[in-house]
């Protein structure tokens, strides 16, 4: 859906420990199976391993596998799950109806201890 460099949102900048001028790559994407969107995930990356990313064929690899083929391998992630209602937006592009539940995770990737690299938050209303 997209794709780009941008600069951090307040929340993104403090959830990556960075300053609040500073620029992630912001990748948007719809994933489905068999034609039927599943989930929305919204990734944040921090500028290093964005620009390779962003640089990378996204429909043929793995985002962990561009940023482990660079010499950043992943050490561990976290992840929190909560309830929440559709936006009419994520509804629209999911199929579903506005102010559906759906089930929200927020998740934190880290290639070094204590030093997030990824924050990224994925919504499903199945």
């Amino acid at each position: 859906l997209n794709a780009r460099m941008k600069q951090a949102p307040p929340e993104v900048a403090t959830a990556l420990h960075l300053k609040p001028d500073e620029k992630v790559a912001y990748i948007e994407r719809l994933v489905s199976v068999h034609a039927a969107p599943l989930f929305i995930d919204r990734i944040y990356l921090i500028a290093q391993l964005g620009m390779l990313v962003l640089n990378a064929d996204l429909s043929k690899e793995p985002i962990y596998s561009i940023i482990e083929r660079h010499g950043y391998p992943i050490r561990e992630g976290a992840q929190t799950m909560s309830a929440v209602l559709l936006t009419p937006n994520d509804a629209r592009l999911l199929h579903s109806t506005p102010g559906a539940p759906a089930l929200h995770i927020q998740r934190f990737t880290y290639v070094h201890a204590d030093t997030p690299v990824e924050f990224s938050e994925g919504t499903s209303p199945r």
